[in-house]
């Protein structure tokens, strides 16, 4: 039984460990996401992205889709 108890206490022990070394990398990540953001807004890249390689990507889905329907 104190093995059970000790190895769950190992296991709380390393998770907060992990919580506390990871969200501050959350929080870096976050913010270089807002920068990337910031960006994409400024040159309109995101539209660019979403008009040549999204859409596309989208439309042959949706026939391939439909195709498997009326199969």
């Amino acid at each position: 039984v104190i093995y059970r108890i000790s190895s769950f206490l190992w296991c709380i022990l390393h998770l907060t460990i992990y919580i506390i070394l990871i969200t501050p990398k959350l929080n870096y990540l976050n913010s270089i996401y807002d920068k990337i953001s910031k960006i994409n807004n400024q040159n309109n890249i995101g539209l660019y992205w979403n008009k040549y390689l999204v859409n596309p990507l989208n439309d042959k889905f949706n026939k391939i889709v439909k195709k498997l329907k009326t199969l």
